[in-house]
């Protein structure tokens, strides 16, 4: 976990050797992997348990003479926010703690950038008295503490923070995170990661958004795969997908990540499925009468998959269900998912074999792909209500048809 910004550790760094807290050897290693993966000295070396968080912190307080406290231990004074706007609080990595008189107390997780935050104090009238403490702990009381009205667009915010290139995992991570709340807030359906020859572009659907420049894009590629896909990627040069849940505003929307190899390294999609959809009176007592007795449902190429998941959680209030889908993106209770992106050829004719042994009631594939396919879903339907997806001049063929808005025709 990074603790301080490359401008105090850098000074300090062998005075860390001199003070035999940390060997010259592991220094020059936990320099090489800083240097390697643009990640902060400090936090190569606590990663390597090369020295403990708490020694580091000492060792910073005795050689600069600022107080290292735990900020969990501190109330602050939320009066004093007025002082630092979010974006500087960010930006510096500092964090208002409370004012006596005309001295303001501000945990930084980096004293040497004292000098470059005076500036911001300079038009208050106040003095500044820093305290050090753990960066990750300046970042939680940023993000615990700022209200909505001073932090409301730091979700919009997160492309500043991309000019800077000493961006550490901590930092990254919430810029992702922010990413998320952004494409959310505006209705995107799915955010788009390019990699050029100069970095990588960023779109909210078709929108050119952001840029992240060379010297992060890997890390960036690096922290979606292992923090948010929570997915071990044996070869990074095959296409991959998974998925994770993010939680916003008191909702969970499910994102597919998916990862493709190109040209000039890797594209990433996030595709966004926003929570279940509340199904309309009117779209219920339709379901119904579609429940009722076997047939074959055209779903619209366009629906949303929100729909069809409210389609199969109400279904399974009264009916035996069953999905069949590439990748699950909602789990549903009662609903048994299968997932599966081989429902081709005989794979197609075992999945039609099972159905009968297990004798669902209702089943909903996402996908079929040829004519073959269809007439045995046909011919199958006589006696379950089948869920399709439908293409092509098949459309027509179908007893009912759901379109994009989940409407029932």
């Amino acid at each position: 976990m990074l603790l301080l910004t490359n401008k105090t550790i850098d000074k300090l760094k062998y005075d860390l050797v001199r003070d035999g807290l940390v060997d010259m050897d592991g220094l020059n290693f936990a320099l090489e992997k800083a240097q390697k993966y643009s990640t902060n000295l400090s936090e190569e070396l606590i990663n390597e348990n090369l020295i403990s968080e708490k020694k580091l912190l000492n060792f910073i307080q005795e050689k600069l003479h600022i107080p290292y406290v735990e900020l969990s231990d501190y109330t602050p004074d939320i009066t004093c926010l007025k002082y630092v706007s979010y974006e500087n609080a960010e930006k510096y990595r500092i964090f208002p703690l409370f004012k006596i008189e005309d001295v303001l107390t501000i945990a930084m997780s980096d004293p040497l950038d004292l000098f470059a935050i005076n500036n911001l104090f300079l038009k208050e009238n106040v003095l500044i008295e820093p305290v050090v403490c753990a960066e990750k702990a300046v970042l939680d009381a940023i993000k615990k503490y700022y209200n909505n009205d001073d932090g409301a667009s730091s979700a919009k915010n997160w492309t500043q923070r991309l000019i800077n290139e000493n961006l550490n995992d901590e930092i990254i991570n919430y810029t992702i995170t922010d990413m998320i709340k952004n494409a959310i807030d505006d209705d995107c359906e799915a955010i788009y990661f390019e990699r050029k020859e100069e970095g990588m572009n960023i779109y909210f659907d078709k929108k050119h958004t952001g840029f992240i420049p060379n010297i992060l894009a890997t890390r960036f590629v690096y922290n979606l795969r292992n923090v948010f896909a929570h997915t071990a990627f044996v070869d990074e040069n095959a296409p991959q997908n998974t998925k994770f849940d993010f939680k916003y505003k008191n909702n969970t929307y499910c994102i597919l990540l998916s990862f493709l190899p190109t040209k000039y390294g890797t594209r990433i999609s996030l595709l966004i499925n926003p929570p279940l959809a509340q199904l309309e009176n009117e779209i219920i007592s339709k379901l119904d009468l579609l429940l009722e007795a076997p047939a074959l449902i055209g779903l619209s190429c366009d629906i949303k998959d929100n729909f069809v998941y409210s389609f199969a959680q109400y279904a399974a209030l009264k009916k035996s269900v069953l999905m069949i889908e590439n990748l699950v993106k909602y789990e549903l209770d009662n609903v048994i998912q299968v997932e599966t992106g081989k429902n081709t050829g005989i794979y197609f004719d075992e999945i039609i074999k099972q159905i009968e042994l297990q004798n669902f009631d209702v089943v909903f594939f996402e996908k079929i792909y040829t004519q073959e396919q269809f007439e045995k879903l046909k011919m199958f339907s006589k006696e379950k209500s089948i869920f399709v997806t439908a293409f092509g001049d098949n459309i027509g063929k179908f007893d009912y048809f759901i379109d994009k808005n989940g409407k029932i025709s």
